[in-house]
């Protein structure tokens, strides 16, 4: 297999390239079992609810305290009387 470094293509043959290897990738065969479905669905829901969903929320909620902070720290000054 040869790699291809983004660096010294075009971006027309950077296109041709993703191209060529989506459809060499879609000519594997893809047919799967219900049994392997319902695997791969079991796999995909453990994902989400242990791993991308607490992520997600730790993010969200660590962007929203940063904001708070920065607006505090740049804008509005620190909350107190009036």
């Amino acid at each position: 297999m040869t790699i291809i470094s983004p660096t010294h293509l075009s971006f027309d043959e950077w296109c041709t390239a993703i191209v060529m290897i989506t459809e060499r990738s879609s000519m594997a065969n893809t047919e799967i079992t219900e049994q392997e479905r319902g695997r791969y669905e079991w796999w995909a829901f453990l994902f989400i609810t242990i791993f991308l969903f607490p992520l997600l929320s730790a993010a969200l909620v660590g962007g929203y305290g940063f904001t708070v902070w920065a607006l505090q720290v740049f804008v509005f000054g620190p909350p107190g009387h009036g």
